[in-house]
């Protein structure tokens, strides 16, 4: 097993330099690991309504959000207007809908560019995601099933009139954007709900939203489509088995917590390394399997922490420092 880590290891710095560039233009990131704040430095934190804390794609616990169908909602607080924009999300549709049922919707008089929106569709005896740049005629759409998660992502580029539309990080349609808006509707951006948070109401999970002031390439795209954990089971050692790294809170301005959870050998050593997203690392340290590390002195910002055993990498893990 040790000959693979150092590509695993290479594979991190890769997906560490995309998440960089990415992260130039991230407005607002919602990893719903607990709560509903913006991981992102500009603290655009959601409030919810009859939503729940439930399992993620991983089978992590408490980190990703249930909606139940009759009144559930998400209010991100803004409409993130933008002539260029990227919204990229997880979902998990639990049953066959008889009417639409929406994702995530920005759409109500105030908009310049045009109302952004994922909404899923029952027709033809065929459930299908569709999703709207700013055009309600010239829309995506594509076929999609129940009980699955699906990473969905739009991008709208009002300067050239397109918008593009992506499923699982693949590229499906692309569309005339437009600057279509509805005459009424809350002057905020939601999930799970119509534009006045009223019926039809999602049922279903949705998790990790990143919306990006700008067009996000195809490459990035690809690289958020994660459907399973990656450097997550890797053995550290002959007589490793399984680890995991938690970190709370997230965001946090002073101390971030982390627990080791492995069934490891008690020899093996691990390093914490804290890097910035030029892939610089600021801070080091040798860790137990539970602790803290003081990040006070840092920049507030996105970064990533790493942690390796004796032979290579285990897992990074992304935190933000917030503002004091």
């Amino acid at each position: 097993m040790q000959k693979y880590l150092p590509f695993i290891f290479l594979l991190s710095i890769i997906n560490l330099a995309t998440w960089a560039s990415a992260q130039s233009c991230l407005v607002a990131q919602y990893h719903f690991s607990g709560n509903t704040l913006d991981s992102s430095t500009n603290a655009n934190h959601a409030t919810s309504n009859a939503v729940t804390l439930t399992t993620d794609r991983f089978g992590n616990a408490n980190s990703a959000y249930q909606f139940n169908g009759s009144s559930s909602w998400i209010d991100l607080g803004k409409n993130y207007d933008y002539a260029k924009r990227s919204i990229n999300l997880w979902f998990y549709l639990d049953t066959i809908a008889t009417n639409y049922e929406m994702i995530y919707l920005s759409d109500n008089p105030n908009l310049t560019n045009g109302l952004t929106a994922f909404s899923t569709e029952y027709t033809n005896n065929k459930m299908t995601l569709r999703s709207f740049g700013g055009n309600v005629s010239d829309i995506g759409k594509i076929e999609i099933k129940i009980k699955t998660w699906y990473m969905a992502t739009i991008t709208v580029d009002n300067v050239k009139n397109e918008a593009k539309h992506y499923l699982n990080g693949k590229l499906y349609a692309t569309t005339t954007a437009g600057v279509i808006k509805s005459v009424d509707g809350l002057n905020t951006a939601l999930l799970g709900v119509t534009r006045r948070k009223t019926s039809p109401f999602f049922k279903g999970k949705i998790d990790d939203v990143n919306i990006y002031d700008c067009v996000i390439d195809s490459a990035d795209i690809k690289k958020l489509y994660t459907p399973k954990p990656t450097n997550l089971n890797v053995p550290l050692e002959k007589n490793a088995q399984k680890a995991y790294l938690i970190i709370y809170p997230n965001p946090t301005n002073d101390i971030l917590n982390y627990q080791l959870n492995a069934d490891h050998n008690t020899q093996v050593k691990f390093t914490l390394h804290v890097m910035d997203v030029m892939g610089r690392v600021v801070h080091m340290q040798q860790i137990s399997a539970q602790g803290s590390v003081n990040i006070q002195n840092l920049e507030s910002g996105n970064y990533m922490l790493l942690v390796k055993g004796n032979s290579g990498l285990m897992q990074a893990v992304r935190f933000t420092k917030s503002i004091q």
